[in-house]
C-alpha cells in the first residue's frame, strides 16, 4: 500500500502499474502473463465478481448493429441461432454521471459485451463500450 501511496507520476505504461500492485505469487504472475488472452478475460466473467451479469443473447436484445457484428465476425447469426452466444450488458450505468477528479470529469462506461462458447472457452467476440453506437 506504500508503495501505490508513493506512486506520483501518471502511469503510462503497464508495467508502471506492475511496478505498484506487483506482490510475488504464482497467481499474479499468471494474471500478469494472460491479461490479454481472450479465454482468459471469458474465464473473468465467469469467476469474477459478476456472473449473474451474463445473459443468453437473442436478437431481440441487440443494441450492437447487425451489420457492425457481421463485419467483424460473419457467422453471428448462426451463432446466436443455435444458442452459443451471451451478452454482458451494464446499461444500468448508462445514465450515471461519472465523478470528477482533479477538476477533470471522469467517463464512465455503459459497455455492451458480447462472447462465444466455444467447446474450449468463453471469449469476447465484440466488445461496444456505450450503449448507443
Amino acid at each position: 500500500f506504500r508503495r501505490l501511496c508513493n506512486f506520483r507520476r501518471k502511469w503510462k505504461k503497464i508495467d508502471d502499474i506492475r511496478n505498484v500492485f506487483w506482490f510475488p505469487s504464482k497467481k499474479a504472475a499468471y494474471v500478469s502473463q494472460n491479461w490479454k488472452n481472450d479465454g482468459f478475460f471469458g474465464n473473468l466473467f465467469l469467476n469474477g465478481c459478476n456472473p449473474m451479469m451474463i445473459k443468453r443473447y437473442t436478437e431481440d436484445q441487440q443494441k450492437i448493429p447487425m451489420e457492425t457484428l457481421e463485419k467483424v465476425y460473419p457467422d453471428i447469426k448462426e451463432n446466436i441461432e443455435n444458442g452459443s452466444i451471451y451478452v454482458v450488458d451494464y446499461g444500468i450505468l448508462d445514465d450515471i454521471v461519472g465523478g470528477i477528479l482533479k477538476k477533470t470529469p471522469q467517463f464512465l462506461a455503459a459497455p455492451i459485451v458480447l462472447l462465444q462458447q466455444t467447446e474450449e472457452e468463453l471469449k469476447p467476440i465484440a466488445i461496444q463500450l456505450i450503449q448507443k453506437p
